[in-house]
């Protein structure tokens, strides 16, 4: 093995769904790509309060992730055919 330090390797992305509820029970989602495994993913997001607002400010907290599985979609199983 040569002096150079070996290059840390990114983790691929993952997608995310991830569910929202605001103080008044109104739900919503969002869903992102990033590099967490599952875990720290769940880790990252359940629990915590995410300002979703435009213009003002419009806490909601996320309840729950999913994740997701874009080679086991629908619209991908129809594009193979």
């Amino acid at each position: 093995m040569s002096g150079k330090k070996k290059k840390e390797e990114l983790l691929p992305f993952i997608y995310v769904k991830v569910f929202l509820r605001d103080r008044q029970g109104k739900e919503d989602y969002f869903t992102t790509p990033i590099r967490l495994t599952e875990d720290e993913a769940h880790k990252y997001y359940v629990g915590r309060w995410w300002n979703m607002g435009i213009e003002n400010d419009y806490l909601m907290l996320c309840y729950k992730i999913e994740i997701l599985h874009p080679e086991k979609s629908e619209n991908n199983e129809e594009s193979k055919q």
